[in-house]
């Protein structure tokens, strides 16, 4: 669900209006109800694997049986290892953003922060965004209006995701949704790039506040200036924190099928 108006301006009543936004026929106890089959039909299972606490927790506040549930954080298959990141041989600090750019994912946000930058700090970022489909990279554009540091790009093809976080220094995920995960944050410690993600996501359990990245609350476009401000002014800040990314240990599918199969073989009727 967008969580912004047609005059882009942010929703503040989230979950009041629902039906009247998305231009539906069913009613606001239609979706409860229809909440409450599919927690009945997840509490039938033997086993509920969760992929991060906070999506896990949030259907808990909706009856889902805590007795059964595992976390299993997702992996990225092993082939992602094979390209270094970017070393810093650019003047500026490169920005990248890459989802499906629907409203949700915070695109905006970044784009408002990236424009609304001190002057003194303005020539030294540049931002990418990429998976923009026709109306949204319309949209996009218009609100860069103009500005040359912010480029945006259409949907991109699996095999160029590699590339794309290789050229950059910083990977920004500001989601105003509730992420249950990010594989987007493990591509990116894969290509040596720290991430700035949303503290209200399942991404605050892969992020490490100031150690591998930031959290921020994304709907203060302040704090997130003000880590773009901090990471131009002191690039050895931002070595330090590609340092650290290196040293976080991703998650492969061959590491999560392995742990699925003790979930199997733990069950016992």
């Amino acid at each position: 669900m967008d969580l912004f108006y047609q005059e882009q301006a942010y929703c503040h009543a989230a979950g009041e209006c629902c039906p009247e936004c998305l231009g539906t026929k069913y009613k606001h106890e239609d979706y409860k109800k229809r909440l409450q089959e599919n927690i009945a039909n997840y509490n039938q299972a033997t086993r509920i694997i969760g992929i991060s606490k906070f999506s896990t927790n949030l259907l808990l506040q909706f009856g889902l049986d805590q007795k059964k549930c595992v976390i299993l954080p997702n992996g990225i298959a092993a082939d992602w290892f094979k390209k270094p990141a970017k070393s810093l041989g650019s003047d500026k600090l490169k920005l990248v953003h890459i989802s499906s750019c629907a409203p949700k994912k915070g695109v905006f946000l970044l784009v408002q922060a990236l424009k609304g930058l001190p002057q003194a700090v303005k020539d030294s970022v540049e931002l990418e965004i990429h998976g923009a489909r026709s109306i949204m990279q319309e949209k996009l554009t218009a609100l860069a209006a103009g500005d040359e540091r912010i480029r945006v790009f259409p949907p991109y093809p699996r095999e160029a995701v590699g590339e794309i976080l290789g050229a950059a220094d910083l990977a920004v995920l500001p989601s105003l949704c509730w992420e249950s995960f990010s594989l987007t944050v493990l591509e990116s410690f894969t290509m040596g790039l720290p991430v700035i993600g949303s503290r209200q996501s399942g991404m605050s359990e892969t992020i490490t506040h100031g150690y591998n990245g930031y959290l921020i609350d994304t709907i203060d476009v302040s704090e997130l200036q003000g880590l773009i401000v901090k990471l131009v002014q002191d690039r050895g800040l931002l070595e330090e924190l590609k340092q650290n990314v290196r040293k976080t240990p991703v998650k492969t599918m061959d590491g999560l099928a392995k742990e699925l199969q003790a979930i199997y073989e733990a069950i016992t009727f």
